[in-house]
């Protein structure tokens, strides 16, 4: 493991991030029309000059001691619950750490291996208290609640590394196929 591995646990990305002492941005004023036409009008500027208009903006830094059960090693996957905490799949050894939304250590979900409720890699996600981990070397996705309780694993499309696990509203795992008449999933 590496010694005071720090883990960057929340990139807010910024839409209106930006010096706000040089300029103030304006909201647009929104009406409709008779007939239904939609009229907007701008006062000022409505994206900051000296950006794309997008900025990243570090607000927390998880940095366990070295020695203790938070220690980080290597970082697979990370996901964020609505409640603000952090789960990062570490890979060596594999578990899942989780934190509290001030960065303190909870525990660790899972543990290294090839059974039921094992991990070696993978991506993560979240909806309410579910947890995913789709491992592609596997061809599973292996589903916990958020409390580290074990749920079950189902097979899942081989072979397709995709960087983000997407789940819709009703909680079902979208899993794209990895060609050869695969089509996508849903769990």
């Amino acid at each position: 493991m590496n010694a005071r591995l720090a883990l960057p646990v929340l990139l807010l990305l910024a839409a209106c991030g930006g010096d706000s002492a040089n300029t103030a941005l304006t909201s647009p004023t929104i009406d409709t029309l008779p007939g239904g036409i939609v009229h907007v009008k701008n006062s000022g500027p409505t994206a900051w000059a000296d950006t794309s208009g997008w900025r990243w903006v570090s607000v927390a830094t998880i940095n366990p001691a070295e020695g203790t059960l938070g220690e980080l090693g290597e970082i697979g996957a990370m996901t964020i619950g609505d409640d603000g905490a952090v789960y990062a799949l570490q890979l060596k050894p594999a578990t899942i750490k989780v934190f509290g939304p001030d960065g303190t250590f909870l525990r660790d979900i899972g543990k290294e291996g090839d059974g039921p409720g094992e991990l070696r890699s993978g991506f993560l996600g979240i909806r309410g208290d579910t947890l995913l981990l789709q491992d592609p070397n596997h061809s599973r996705l292996t589903i916990f609640l958020t409390d580290g309780t074990f749920l079950k694993t189902v097979p899942s499309p081989c072979c397709y590394f995709w960087p983000r696990l997407t789940i819709d509203s009703a909680g079902r795992a979208w899993l794209p196929g990895a060609g050869n008449g695969d089509k996508a999933s849903w769990y």
